[in-house]
């Protein structure tokens, strides 16, 4: 059960961005009968949001596409100017596919639609999911950067899909959710050349490798690639240095995230939905 003064053990801590109260209580109906064990907080305009982030440091933040006197892309830049890494999930009646892809890479995490409010638990589940697997990454890099081995190990055992490169490109060992992902098998990979493993790769994408391999972290909330046979894939991905004993780099390392279905989904909801109202206009 939810409440908003009292602290229960390890709740997830939800801010609410609404001005509509009946809107906050569907929100807040849906998370009761997931059984989510949570505390919130609603803010309804900016001012209350900045200082609200500050006070209570959300793991996850919901909101409408817009305001009055703001709109979720400003929110997103306020938690990112205070060093907040929450998953921002948007709500909204409905959404354009170009507004959809454009909100995604601003780095908003999710979008619910407000008919099918029923999906908001999985989408909070797997936003938290997603964030806990990239700042065990991220503490993994700080503290491996002088251990290949202990590297390979995080790579090889980690749940989400990663791949680890030398410096010629050549993998040295990717996790089970890369194999997946590539419907690859661990012998046409490991030792064998990124470029032959992926004879058609992009010109950008040797260039993001080169500069990687200078020392850069790059990465994208969103992009869209065409895979094997012609089939488009939409991936979220980063990809950084790791570092030999000697603080030499010995290469990259990769992580994919595919979001296409989340994408695709939510795309033919909304298709539904403006059909369906159309229907009954």
């Amino acid at each position: 059960m939810h409440s908003n003064n009292q602290e229960i053990l390890k709740p997830i801590k939800i801010l609410i961005v609404e001005d509509f109260h009946a809107e906050t209580e569907s929100v807040l109906r849906e998370l009761d009968e997931a059984e989510f064990s949570f505390i919130y907080e609603v803010v309804t305009d900016e001012n209350e949001f900045r200082t609200k982030l500050r006070a209570f440091f959300p793991d996850v933040i919901l909101s409408p596409y817009s305001l009055a006197d703001t709109n979720a892309v400003k929110l997103l830049s306020q938690a990112n100017e205070i060093g907040l890494n929450t998953p921002f999930i948007l709500l909204a009646f409905d959404l354009s596919e170009d507004i959809a892809i454009e909100l995604l890479g601003e780095g908003i995490e999710d979008y619910v639609l407000r008919s099918t409010l029923k999906r908001l638990p999985v989408a909070i589940r797997k936003a938290l999911q997603r964030l806990h697997s990239t700042l065990q990454l991220q503490l993994s890099e700080d503290r491996l950067k002088s251990s290949e081995s202990a590297m390979r190990n995080m790579v090889r055992n980690t749940p989400i899909a990663v791949a680890m490169f030398d410096k010629n490109m050549n993998y040295l060992v990717v996790s089970e959710t890369w194999l997946n992902l590539e419907s690859k098998t661990e012998e046409e990979l490991i030792g064998n050349n990124h470029y032959e493993v992926v004879p058609d790769i992009s010109e950008n994408w040797k260039a993001i490798h080169q500069r990687c391999l200078k020392g850069e972290t790059l990465s994208s909330e969103n992009e869209s690639v065409i895979r094997e046979g012609g089939k488009q894939q939409i991936l979220r991905w980063k990809m950084n240095p790791w570092y030999q004993s000697d603080s030499v780099i010995g290469g990259v390392v990769l992580f994919i995230e595919d979001i296409t279905d989340r994408v695709l989904i939510q795309l033919e909801l909304e298709r539904s939905l403006l059909k369906h109202c159309s229907i009954h206009s």
